[in-house]
């Protein structure tokens, strides 16, 4: 299928209006992968706030982190 002409100068000039704000964005996420997640330094509270509204896959992956959160809330 063929792309209609103004809908890819349209996408056309976003890319490249986009640039450098994507590869600035792009390098974030290389960053944050790259440092693991940030669940270890969360507090107490914080990490039990995110547990309670994770679904169950999620709450299967917090349990098995390997270092102790301990609140009271």
């Amino acid at each position: 299928m063929t792309l209609h002409p103004i809908v890819a100068a349209v996408t056309d000039r976003i890319r490249q209006r986009s640039a450098a704000t994507r590869s600035a964005y792009l390098t974030r996420l290389e960053h944050a992968r790259a440092n693991g997640p940030v669940r270890k330094s969360l507090s107490c509270t914080n990490l039990a706030h995110t547990f309670a509204a994770s679904d169950a896959n999620d709450k299967a992956v917090l349990r098995e982190a390997r270092w102790p959160n301990l609140a009271i809330v």
